[in-house]
Formats: structure tokens, sequence, C-alpha cells
């Protein structure tokens, strides 16, 4: 299939928010779909890993580690790998953090995606010591249930500008909305 926000060169467009983490970037388009690429090891890229380049490299002390990334945007998705995965759509504000990403979507719910380790998605998951661990990353966006939904009704109120909207911001190892 086509997407409607690429061109005929496969070059993105339509595109109306850009944030970047540390390595990683996060583009919104217009209808509501969310791009990304860069370093998607630790989930931030909101793709399942196993769809993604990997590569090894060493760090400053000599030690080998592995990574995935995608040199190119990517959609990003939704759901996880046990029941599939969809595009994250209807989308209004999104950001970029050190590891972990954050969008708002057109109803009010925040998504979060990326590095858990310290428990900075926001979906109360707990994670724990060792490699596998299911819950340090999620590499696909999910619903953060916990939260308050936002009120757009009192926002719209309050700042008609922008369609009872706010904003949403990811810090260096985690994000609020």
């Amino acid at each position: 299939t086509t997407d409607p926000n690429t061109d005929k060169d496969g070059s993105l467009c339509n595109i109306v928010a850009i944030s970047a983490g540390a390595n990683h970037a996060l583009a919104l388009a217009a209808d509501g779909t969310v791009y990304a690429w860069g370093d998607g090891t630790q989930g931030q890229l909101g793709v399942v890993a196993d769809n993604l380049a990997s590569g090894s490299d060493r760090d400053n002390d000599g030690n080998t580690y592995n990574f995935h990334y995608s040199s190119s945007p990517v959609v990003v998705e939704m759901g996880d790998r046990k029941t599939g995965t969809e595009p994250l759509k209807g989308i209004v504000s999104i950001s970029a953090g050190g590891s972990v990403s954050v969008a708002l979507s057109y109803e009010g719910c925040v998504y979060t995606w990326g590095d858990n380790r310290r428990g900075q998605l926001g979906q109360n998951l707990k994670p724990t010591e060792g490699d596998n661990n299911e819950n340090f990353y999620k590499d696909t966006a999910q619903r953060v249930e916990t939260a308050q939904m936002f009120d757009k009704t009192a926002a719209n109120r309050n700042f008609p500008q922008n369609n009872g909207y706010l904003a949403i911001a990811a810090g260096g190892q985690g994000g609020t909305a």
C-alpha cells in the first residue's frame, strides 16, 4: 500500500511536528500518524525490534553491545507481539525523550513506548532484574491506563485556540502529559 504521508521519492511530507530524543526522532503527520527513526534498542521507535536493522558496536570500555535501528522513518505501532500490532493513529502531539517516546491522542489518551527500567512509561508495569524482563522495554505504543483521562471540554473553555489540547513532553528518561 502507498503511504499518504510520503511523496513519490519516499520522503515524508504532510508533517506538522517533529521531536528529537537522544538518538531517535519522531514526526507527526497531519492525519495523526507518527513516524520514528534512529536508535530503537530500548523500544523508543515504537516498532517491534525484530522488524528493525541490527548492528553491534563497542562502548568506551571496549565492551561489545548490540543495537536495533532504522535509518529511515517507520510508522509507530500500538499493540503487542502476542495480540498483533497496528499503526498508532489519531495523535495530536508527540515528544521524544532520551530513550522514551510519548504521544497524546485526539481523545486525550496518552501513549508511551521505550525504556521502562525505572517505570517511566507510566503503565503500572514493575520492571525487575534480568535482561529478558518484558517490562524493561515496550517496543510498541501502549495506552497509559492508570492516568486520569484528559478533560478536553474544560481545556477547550480555557484554551479554545488549541481545540482543547495542551501538550506533552518527554525528558531525558521519562515523559509527562
